[in-house]
């Protein structure tokens, strides 16, 4: 045979971390090993894997293709390995998450996980939604979770809890007032949200171009806890998950604004790559977040949304979102 299981996972770590040195280190290789064996893997099979940009390695079409092959083949033979041994779960678990996901749900689920298995590690990572997608698609990770799904051929995405965004406001603000508000009321108000290319962005926006040919961001933040501190010093209104910001309802320190006409409901879920075996460690995990489900939110959930694009699209800038008023939840994503 042409090629080794060590050749394919110096590969599949060096893919991952795009870098020979950090995937030497991985698979615990010099990295002058590690070259040797990619090497030989791309000598073995009379191709090219990588795109070579100084010390970074990006993979080009050849090992894009090859990389869920690797990453089945690497989790079959792990299983081999288990044959032997005990039925105790090893190994590490690496999980790509929004960050509303990784802060308010994950938590006590990876506690359970982990004193039902205790040779496990976890590495959790809270990332934003386009990374989620990205690190899945990539395999980079072992499984994501996001708060919004996407038309990516390549990912399956199974709903798990249904969420829903709140506009929230200093307890000073003009609307703070406690009566509903008209969704047009919004209009000129400025925002601080989260950066452009989150779903939580791309939600609210969306939502609000029936009502408004444009939104003014203020600030804009990856950190839920900077987009909550820069409301609270009146900078604008805000708009996270309401698991995100229940504690400061409860203190006073923010107030959600009842804004009607405006359907805010979305859905979390679980998201993993299609057509790749899965080692019974990444099952076992899936498993245990799927039996706690929440009832009827398969029932609920429904198509994806629109693609969220580049940064100068429309949707996710406070430049004028008429031009989309005309979409419809449930339009096919295309994939990127």
């Amino acid at each position: 045979m042409r090629i080794s299981l060590r050749q394919l996972a110096v590969f599949e770590a060096v893919a991952r971390y795009e870098s020979v040195s950090r995937g030497a280190d991985d698979v615990a290789l010099s990295q002058s090993a590690a070259s040797m064996a990619l090497k030989e893997l791309e000598e073995g099979l009379g191709i090219i894997l990588f795109h070579r940009h100084g010390r970074k390695l990006t993979l080009n079409e050849n090992g894009r293709r090859l990389q869920p092959m690797a990453r089945s083949l690497l989790a079959q033979a792990h299983e081999i390995e288990r044959i032997t041994q005990c039925d105790e779960l090893t190994g590490i678990l690496r999980i790509a998450a929004t960050e509303t996901i990784a802060d308010h749900v994950l938590g006590p689920i990876c506690a359970r996980f982990l004193r039902e298995n205790p040779a496990v590690q976890i590495k959790l990572r809270p990332t934003s939604w386009q990374d989620v997608l990205d690190q899945v698609e990539s395999m980079s990770c072992d499984l994501g979770f996001a708060d919004s799904p996407c038309g990516r051929a390549s990912l399956i995405f199974e709903p798990i809890l249904s969420d829903e965004l709140v506009i929230f406001a200093a307890a000073g603000h003009p609307l703070a007032h406690g009566r509903p508000i008209d969704a047009r009321e919004l209009a000129t108000e400025r925002w601080c949200l989260r950066a452009a290319g989150s779903s939580t962005r791309h939600k609210l926006t969306l939502g609000l171009a029936s009502f408004t040919a444009s939104i003014s961001v203020a600030f804009e933040s990856n950190s839920n806890q900077a987009i909550k501190a820069a409301v609270r010093e009146g900078l604008g209104l805000g708009c996270l998950s309401r698991r995100a910001v229940e504690a400061e309802f409860a203190a006073s320190q923010l107030v959600p604004l009842d804004v009607t006409g405006l359907a805010l409901g979305r859905v979390f879920g679980l998201l993993r790559p299609r057509n790749v075996y899965r080692g019974v460690l990444q099952d076992s995990f899936a498993a245990l977040v799927l039996s706690l489900v929440e009832p009827d939110v398969a029932a609920r959930f429904k198509l994806p949304e629109p693609a969220i694009g580049s940064a100068d699209d429309p949707r996710l800038s406070s430049e004028p979102i008429s031009r989309i008023s005309h979409m419809t939840l449930g339009a096919p994503v295309p994939a990127n």
